[in-house]
């Protein structure tokens, strides 16, 4: 004998497998993103960065150009990244003093970040190369990042940003990366490029779902 569903079961099944459905979806828009943006860091770091970087390194490019040719590059590529995530999933960034922010995209500064999400050192590249913030204008700087010294190896993204970006790889020890952190910030502050930089103190992020507050904005 057979029995109809109740309509509460009728609606849970219609609940599950549209989250199943939803999970699949965003599954194949994770990887098919992923993909794009291998494709598109391949063709900027094998047709513009390798080249500048082999000037720069031949020493035909003086550093202060090197940079600066360098982070036309990065905010060229940098809205590739952070556009359709940030607006597909209608992300939201909210900050306690606009009017901080803004001074530090007029000077060398430090964001700092709880790591609390995959998704940190996106914002830190959007509050960077953002021309407005809520009805005012600002400038846009140059966003580099603090990171695990095994991401430069990382094939295509690790080699983009070790040679475009010019990011901060350390070792976690003190003594062996005091130099290589001291070397890298006086190559822009010798150059006079101003760079905002992107710290996760914890150096690693939460795997359960949580609010970030990318408040704690320090100028350096």
């Amino acid at each position: 004998m057979m029995r109809a569903d109740s309509p509460r079961s009728q609606g849970q099944r219609l609940l599950n497998d549209s989250s199943t459905m939803k999970t699949v979806a965003v599954n194949i828009y994770c990887h098919l993103s992923v993909a794009l943006l291998c494709l598109n860091v391949m063709f900027d770091l094998l047709f513009l960065g390798v080249p500048v970087f082999l000037l720069h390194k031949m020493r035909i490019l003086p550093n202060r150009l090197y940079l600066s040719i360098t982070s036309v590059i990065i905010n060229w590529t940098t809205p590739i990244v952070f556009v359709m995530p940030l607006v597909f999933s209608g992300s939201r960034v909210f900050c306690n003093d606009i009017a901080l922010l803004e001074e530090t995209k007029r000077q060398n500064s430090l964001l700092l970040s709880n790591h609390g999400s995959r998704i940190d050192w996106m914002i830190g590249m959007f509050v960077g190369f953002s021309r407005r913030l809520t009805t005012r204008a600002s400038e846009r700087i140059r966003v580099g990042f603090v990171a695990e010294a095994l991401i430069q190896f990382m094939p295509l993204v690790g080699w983009y940003r070790k040679l475009v970006c010019h990011d901060i790889f350390v070792w976690r020890s003190f003594l062996r990366d005091a130099p290589t952190i001291e070397a890298n910030i006086n190559d822009f502050h010798d150059a006079n490029e101003n760079r905002m930089l992107f710290l996760s103190p914890e150096g690693k992020h939460f795997g359960t779902p949580c609010i970030v507050d990318h408040s704690n904005i320090l100028t350096a």
